[in-house]
């Protein structure tokens, strides 16, 4: 099965966490016919301190890099007789996520995968992870140690309260639909809105929350199967829900048995690029599933 993802880029940082995010990458690309590149970035303080010249510093860097080039060979020595297409790529890298997203350019990525801590740490602030979702261009998905099951549930997280993020809201849901399709799974939607309170305002009369309630939901709703509609895209479920995104997500999450959330965070730079948005570093901290995180 083709899809639109053609290049897959998969991080490689230990034997460990490396073979989950191995596993995943390459059953992407044998489903859905990409080419796989794996990458391993290497680096000590020691190769390059003064007191070394620069012959012995660079045997050092070359000692390091053959070393971590058998260890990838062994991770890969199962997956080499298989029908994907596959290169690997030893670099000698201080900083995790520049070579990553450096190499995701060159290869032109329209994937990288990367194992991640379970869960994600409190907020995602660890240079590779924090500063490869800030800078990649290309979507990143986050796995963690825990095996996709056959037909598994992608659940694609939108926002279509606000017109500014329909481009992402389907770039989301096409990203969504095209993971359940690859996988031969399916594909859930959910939209979280705040508290009915958000939208009547300060409360100077008696309301009927029940009534605004329901009203939002509906049109909430209304909104989400249009432009699932639009897209013509397969949706098992939608799911709307009144009250924190991370809070509902990760229930949903638990409830449907949902292995892949896709979800977008807004790419920025300067100051306001310091973080990706609180909530979406919440529900990267609390989602119990693999996440693909978007611009």
């Amino acid at each position: 099965m083709n899809s639109s993802i053609k290049n897959i880029l998969v991080v490689v940082t230990d034997a460990e966490s490396g073979e989950i995010a191995l596993d995943k990458a390459f059953s992407l690309a044998q489903k859905g016919g990409a080419r796989l590149h794996v990458l391993t970035l290497v680096y000590t303080d020691y190769a390059d301190l003064t007191i070394h010249d620069e012959k012995t510093r660079q045997e050092i860097r070359d000692s390091l890099c053959e070393s971590a080039r058998n260890a990838l060979e062994k991770l890969l020595a199962p997956l080499r007789d298989q029908d994907v297409e596959l290169t690997t790529t030893c670099q000698w890298q201080k900083y995790e996520w520049q070579g990553v997203t450096e190499h995701a350019e060159q290869i032109n990525a329209d994937l990288i995968v990367k194992a991640t801590e379970f869960p994600v740490r409190e907020v995602v602030r660890t240079p590779a992870d924090w500063n490869l979702l800030r800078h990649s261009d290309a979507p990143v998905l986050l796995v963690k140690p825990i095996n996709w099951v056959d037909r598994p549930i992608v659940l694609a997280s939108i926002d279509v309260i606000a017109d500014e993020d329909l481009e992402l809201n389907r770039k989301i849901l096409r990203r969504g639909a095209e993971l359940a399709r690859t996988l031969n799974g399916s594909l859930h939607v959910i939209n979280i809105y705040p508290s009915v309170e958000h939208w009547v305002g300060p409360i100077t009369i008696v309301i009927d929350f029940d009534h605004v309630r329901t009203k939002v939901h509906q049109e909430i709703s209304a909104k989400v199967e249009t432009i699932v509609e639009e897209l013509e895209i397969d949706v098992e479920q939608v799911h709307t829900r009144e009250g924190h995104a991370e809070v509902e997500i990760q229930r949903t999450v638990e409830e449907t048995g949902a292995e892949i959330l896709v979800m977008g965070t807004h790419h920025r730079d300067g100051a306001k690029g310091m973080v990706m948005g609180n909530t979406s570093e919440k529900i990267l901290h609390t989602a119990r599933c693999d996440v693909e995180v978007l611009h």
